[in-house]
Formats: structure tokens, sequence, C-alpha cells
């Protein structure tokens, strides 16, 4: 049979994954968007041997800059405040480590860590996507609920002929609200500004993630996955798009290389759908 790897290959999405924690920490009341957290210069000892680094050397950040900035040490600071329970309550109830329903063969549902091994070093890697799997489907499951207002929707085929089955509410629309406007700051000032649309408002959020060695078990240091998810229009979603490459040459971060992906994509759909920016209600025209 024919491998599809949108449901059967699941990878540790990285950076993409940071919206789980956020999400659940906005729900949870532990952080509101602009709370600070000092980011440790861009690197952080966790544990003895354990330390985390972030691409740029920030000193203190807002929650939005943390996701704008994509810092690993701000979104740990931020995992532990939520703690180990919060997290993995959230993780499951996006979806993660359980396949989605949709009638496609040979599914993965993914993995997360078990609840027990999420220590201090455990929740911090899981809290920015590693120790965690996914299927390119359960990412764009995830971010649609933030699009839709907080409802996780059993994804169907186009021609599948059933009405879409409502699984649960994540999170309240409030804060599904909030963390939109975060992911359209990434967009507009942040890591993800490759994948802006001239006259459309896009949020979503970069990944790029160390390819694990099959054999040896370790994390290559010269091959990595880039990611892009996000959602368009903001103010009145229509679509959710996830771009995945996988081992890219050259350049390999997922601002570089998935972000103009997604927004080539968006701008197709736009036009194929006949959406003018002047056209588009609530919208305000912006350029990069």
């Amino acid at each position: 049979s024919l491998h599809n790897p949108i449901v059967q290959d699941s990878f540790e999405p990285g950076s993409t994954f940071k919206i789980v924690t956020m999400a659940a920490a906005l729900e949870e009341g532990v952080v509101r968007p602009n709370d600070t957290f000092h980011c440790e210069d861009g690197s952080y000892s966790l544990a003895p041997g354990v330390i985390i680094h972030d691409h740029e050397p920030d000193g203190t950040l807002t929650v939005a800059g943390i996701l704008e900035r994509s810092s690993n040490i701000g979104i740990v600071k931020i995992a532990e405040r939520l703690g180990a329970a919060g997290f993995y309550r959230y993780s499951r109830a996006f979806g993660f480590a359980s396949r989605s329903g949709i009638t496609l063969p040979g599914e993965s549902p993914g993995e997360l860590r078990p609840l027990s091994d999420l220590t201090r070093v455990g929740l911090a890697a899981s809290s920015y996507g590693y120790g965690v799997s996914a299927t390119p489907l359960q990412l764009a499951s995830a971010y649609s609920a933030i699009a839709n207002g907080g409802t996780l929707w059993e994804p169907l085929l186009l021609r599948d002929g059933r009405k879409p089955s409502r699984v649960r509410r994540v999170a309240r629309p409030e804060t599904m609200r909030i963390l939109a406007e975060l992911l359209a700051g990434v967009v507009e000032r942040g890591t993800g500004i490759q994948a802006q649309i001239p006259g459309y408002r896009v949020a979503g959020k970069t990944g790029t993630a160390r390819r694990l060695d099959p054999v040896t078990r370790k994390y290559s240091t010269t091959s990595y996955n880039a990611s892009f998810v996000g959602f368009l229009p903001v103010e009145r979603p229509l679509w959710t798009i996830a771009v995945l490459i996988e081992a890219p040459k050259g350049q390999y971060y997922g601002a570089q290389v998935a972000a103009p992906v997604f927004a080539k994509l968006g701008r197709q759909l736009l036009t194929l759908r006949g959406i003018a920016p002047e056209a588009a209600p609530g919208l305000a025209a912006r350029r990069p």
C-alpha cells in the first residue's frame, strides 16, 4: 500500500509544540501575555550536565516575546510554573499520543513522555517539543483548535461524506484568542516573518528540531527537520497549513525553509477563494 507520511510518520515537532505549553499556562492562569521571564542570556543550567540553549542571547522577555523569539529557556520556565500534570493533561487534550480517527490506514498515535517521566529535565525538553512525537495531521489539528476558538474536531477527508465530530473543548475561546494574537506576533515581528502574506494577517510558529539517529539513538548535529504550522486569516480563519521539510540541505531553520512554503500555499488558497485584502472582514492590510 502507499505510504502516507501525513498520518503514518511521527516526528519530534520542536518549537511548533510550544503552543501546547503556552495554551495550558494561559488557560490555567499561571501566566499572562505581559508577564516577563529572564531568559538567562541564552544559556540556562537546568541540572548537572544539562544546559538549555537559545538561538539568541536574550535577557528578559515577555510571554509574547518568548514565542516571537522562540526562546526554549522562556518556555521551560513557563512549563515549570505550569507543572508536569498540567502539561501532560493539555498535551493529551490537544490530541497528542492518540489517533485522530481519520479514515486513513496506518495512523500513528505519536508519543508523549508518561507523566511519571516528566521530571524537571523531562518536562523541560517536552515543553519545546523534544521527547515528543507527532504526525503532521496532529499538529494541524492542534493549531486548528486555536484557530476555531478552542475545540478539537475529528479531521475528515474532503470527500469523506460525514459531518465532522467534535472531540472535546481544549480551552476557552478567550484563551485561544490571546494565543492566536501571540502567534500573529510571531509572523509580524518574530521568527515567522517569512510566512507573511501582504494584506492578510497570518498566525503560526516555526520549528527546527535535530533529527534522531535511529541506530545510535543520539541527536544529529548536522541533520534537522524544519517546520511551520499556522492558520489564516487570523480574525476569520479558513485554513490551517502544516509544513514539514525533512533534512533540508543548506539552510535548515523552519523560519528559512518552511515559513516561505506556508506563505506560498496561503497566497494560492487566498487567490483560489478570491479573497481580496479589502474584502476580508476585519483584516487590516499589512506588509512585511
